[in-house]
């Protein structure tokens, strides 16, 4: 009898053991795996700035609307400047409505869809404050070249974004930005009739071409200043040069001959 009790205690003990063990080469091959993970690298990624998107939308009063979304991009970068630099790309084409940015550096009346500024300030910026200040301000027309007439169109502009960009071994990729500071900053000047609407209210902001063929704006970043509601002297004349779709041409007949 005290043999058997000795054979069942040691029975309980080693299967406790081997139990132990067991559960032990888990615990070990769980932290073996934890310890791997934690030396696989990830690809880090690098904060290189951001960018927001103005949307324009014209409404016909017969309820036909035309949007221009894909320009109008403006924000900063860590290898962009003040002036022109390889990510402000030159306007092309023609379209029944545009948004093109008018910077003051630009020559012989050129325009673009992306106006980018250097995200940190030089030396230079930094010494001089109308710089400083004209690298938050962007100048930009709302056009209606061609095509249908939007002079009596009703006008509305939003923003996408904010957006944060970065740069990773795989290339570029975007995520929404939290900053929600640069929209609580941001305002939208009409220079045509030097009016200022912060961002909380372009939701409900009713505009409109005015009986012309392109809007003066400009997005200002902080304080307006004065000379931030003038029109620059490069502006589009008001009476911007509009070319007609092409009417359909019909047959017609004059009167017979008389007999």
């Amino acid at each position: 009898m005290r043999m058997k009790r000795l054979t069942l205690t040691l029975g309980l003990i080693l299967g406790c053991s081997l139990a132990g063990m067991q559960l032990f080469a888990g615990e070990m091959d769980n932290n073996s795996a934890l310890e791997s993970s934690r030396h696989i690298k990830k690809p880090k990624k690098r904060y290189i700035g951001w960018y927001m998107r103005t949307v324009a939308t014209a409404t016909l009063p017969d309820g036909s609307s035309y949007t221009h979304a894909t320009a109008g991009v403006f924000g900063k970068l860590r290898d962009s400047r003040f002036k022109e630099d390889k990510h402000d790309i030159p306007s092309m084409g023609s379209g029944v409505v545009q948004v093109l940015f008018t910077p003051r550096w630009a020559k012989d009346g050129r325009t673009y869809f992306s106006d980018y500024r250097g995200l940190k300030l030089t030396k230079y910026l930094r010494r001089h404050k109308r710089l400083r200040h004209d690298n938050n301000v962007w100048t930009f027309e709302v056009r209606n070249p061609k095509g249908v007439d939007l002079s009596d169109a009703d006008l509305k502009l939003k923003i996408e974004g904010p957006f944060n960009a970065y740069k990773t071994s795989d290339g570029l990729i975007e995520t929404p930005s939290k900053r929600k500071r640069l929209l609580r900053q941001l305002k939208l000047v009409d220079l045509d009739h030097k009016r200022v609407y912060p961002y909380k209210r372009l939701r409900h902001l009713h505009l409109s071409m005015d009986g012309q063929h392109v809007r003066h704006f400009r997005w200002v970043i902080g304080r307006v200043l004065p000379r931030d509601k003038k029109l620059p002297k490069t502006a589009t004349q008001k009476q911007l040069l509009f070319a007609p779709a092409p009417s359909e041409t019909k047959e017609t007949f004059g009167t017979p001959p008389s007999l």
